[in-house]
């Protein structure tokens, strides 16, 4: 796996299968178009994601855990713009996924639950969300933006 530390930054290579991606307090990940594929995604609180290129389509695969507690550095409209062209794939089933940062995309996951929460109050939601079950908790903020891409 890889893990990204404070003051490190990983740019994701479409080119690669990671196993295990991890991005800690004050490491970046960046995230660019294409199709990019991670079994295990995690990203601790105080940890930045940005997109390269918001509003380009960016298809990310999930085969496992997917642990999002990341900083979004991006303006409200690139927000959008993520939220309309950014797709997160899940092939799992039986799992809980949880939001309750900001978070821009479609989240597809048929065969599992989706949890958008506002428990630490610092967050929306930007995008739409399909799965098996979807639960929207303490006054969530959610910004519904049609997905636009095809894929």
């Amino acid at each position: 796996g890889v893990e990204v530390r404070r003051n490190e930054t990983l740019t994701l290579d479409p080119s690669i299968d990671y196993s295990t991606v991890k991005v800690a307090d004050g490491g970046k990940l960046i995230i660019p178009p294409g199709e990019i594929y991670i079994d295990n995604l995690q990203t601790d609180p105080n940890a930045i994601v940005e997109f390269s290129n918001p509003g380009q389509p960016t298809y990310l695969h999930i085969d496992g855990e997917f642990i999002w507690r990341a900083t979004l550095n991006h303006t409200e409209e690139d927000l959008v713009n993520i939220g309309r062209s950014f797709e997160v794939l899940f092939s799992t089933y039986d799992r809980d996924y949880s939001f309750d940062r900001t978070f821009a995309g479609r989240i597809v996951a048929p065969y599992s639950r989706v949890n958008v929460d506002n428990r630490s109050n610092s967050g929306t939601f930007y995008g739409s969300i399909l799965a098996f079950n979807i639960e929207i908790r303490n006054n969530a903020k959610i910004k519904v933006v049609p997905y636009t891409n095809n894929h």
